[in-house]
């Protein structure tokens, strides 16, 4: 099973990751941003 991650329509020269976990989970404002992090422990990155 192959995988594919695409990141569309993103600002130029800055910075950006995808992370993966094993559950899901719910934290808002994670670091004082301004989304939501849908991740719980064992996080894999």
């Amino acid at each position: 099973m192959d995988l594919t991650l695409i990141a569309d329509q993103l600002a130029t020269n800055r910075f950006g990751y995808f992370l993966m976990s094993k559950s899901q989970g719910f934290v808002p404002f994670v670091g004082g941003g301004q989304g939501i992090l849908c991740l719980k422990r064992s996080t894999l990155s």
